[in-house]
């Protein structure tokens, strides 16, 4: 899958040096959690029992953010189902020097298309750390909400936000 400047691509194992350092990143740790992978063998795993297979688990999981046209990975997004969750819910992450680039917002709005579009989902939530102000920024500027629905989150902090579809 692709958007205008990026690739979205499943995990393979050769990205493990990534995986462990996106999920080592200090941003990371705090609004989303420790997930610890301190080793190359460790992500590998979280690879294999995670990330790949996306495309036959009805479109959804994350997927691996490739810049156009060298192919330098620089983060994750996609879309998740999670049992605690009333739909389908989006994320993403980038690297630290892929920041400020619009690259996130670029996925966003991809995914949120794809979400509507080809899955035919009628809402689209985002959990979101109460303290990352730069991402409750960015994913109300893509038109999502904060919902006042109740949800259960195993991150402290986290505020749900929704999309309908138009």
């Amino acid at each position: 899958m692709e958007s205008k400047r990026l690739n979205f691509r499943e995990a393979r194992d050769s990205d493990a040096q990534f995986i462990k350092a996106l999920m080592n990143d200090p941003d990371w740790l705090r609004y989303i959690g420790d997930r610890n992978l301190d080793s190359i063998s460790k992500a590998r795993v979280f690879i294999r029992q995670h990330l790949q297979n996306p495309a036959t688990n009805n479109g959804l999981g994350m997927y691996v953010i490739e810049l156009k046209p060298d192919l330098r990975t620089i983060g994750l997004a996609g879309l998740l189902h999670r049992d605690h969750m009333p739909d389908i819910d989006i994320g993403y992450a980038l690297l630290p020097d892929a920041r400020g680039f619009g690259y996130a917002e670029e996925s966003i709005r991809f995914f949120v298309k794809h979400a509507f579009v080809q899955l035919l989902h009628s809402t689209l939530y985002a959990i979101v750390h109460k303290d990352n102000v730069r991402s409750i920024s960015l994913i109300k500027r893509c038109g999502f909400h904060e919902s006042r629905q109740p949800f259960t989150s195993n991150t402290e902090g986290a505020l749900l936000y929704f999309l309908r579809k138009k």
